[in-house]
């Protein structure tokens, strides 16, 4: 037995029995349905049916949607040069920290800086991104003879945490020995890390 029963306050459909549904048909033909579990589902409706405003929707609540969401962005920038030599290692260029909102969580890091090597003799210089002690990724830098070197570059990696607590990464700097001279000074600027929490 179905009722339809209408108040002051609200129109009441109710489909007795177990697992019965509620239907909605126009002319004849079932246009959507409620289950007894209460799930909506629509036959006919699509994009041009629907008018007017429409609700705002927030997507950390959707469901059913594969990985490849971004969850959040951080992003740390700086213009202050550094020097270094050529015994320098891992000196900090600029430093980020994320916290993961899952532990299955992926962050894709994108660190950008400038580099300016003005040794007079050979010079190698290596930049990286780090996660703790670990090298996540890494770009050389070279120049010989006295000609002055200036170069723009990007090191992007992807890393999996593992984790929910606060992460920390950093874009570090090194000198090496390729017949550079510990006393030069080679200056960077133009930094900037990004770091975006990719959901799986």
């Amino acid at each position: 037995m179905s009722i339809l029963k209408s108040s002051d306050d609200h129109l009441t459909i109710n489909a007795d029995g177990s697992s019965k549904n509620i239907l909605f048909q126009a002319d004849g033909v079932q246009k959507a349905s409620i289950s007894s579990a209460g799930l909506f589902t629509s036959t006919t409706i699509d994009a041009t049916a629907l008018t007017g405003n429409l609700p705002a929707i927030d997507g950390s609540s959707l469901t059913g949607i594969s990985g490849g969401k971004v969850l959040q962005v951080v992003y740390e920038s700086g213009s202050t040069g550094i020097t270094f030599t050529s015994s320098s290692s891992n000196l900090e260029l600029e430093a980020a920290t994320i916290t993961p909102a899952a532990e299955d969580s992926k962050i894709l890091c994108i660190a950008s800086y400038n580099i300016y090597m003005n040794s007079t003799t050979s010079f190698t210089a290596e930049a990286s991104i780090r996660q703790g002690s670990t090298t996540l990724a890494t770009h050389g830098h070279h120049r010989s003879g006295s000609t002055f070197k200036h170069g723009a570059d990007t090191l992007i990696t992807l890393h999996s945490p593992n984790t929910t607590s606060a992460t920390e990464y950093k874009l570090t700097i090194s000198g090496t020995t390729n017949g550079g001279d510990v006393n030069t000074n080679d200056d960077t600027n133009g930094i900037s890390l990004t770091l975006i929490e990719i959901g799986a």
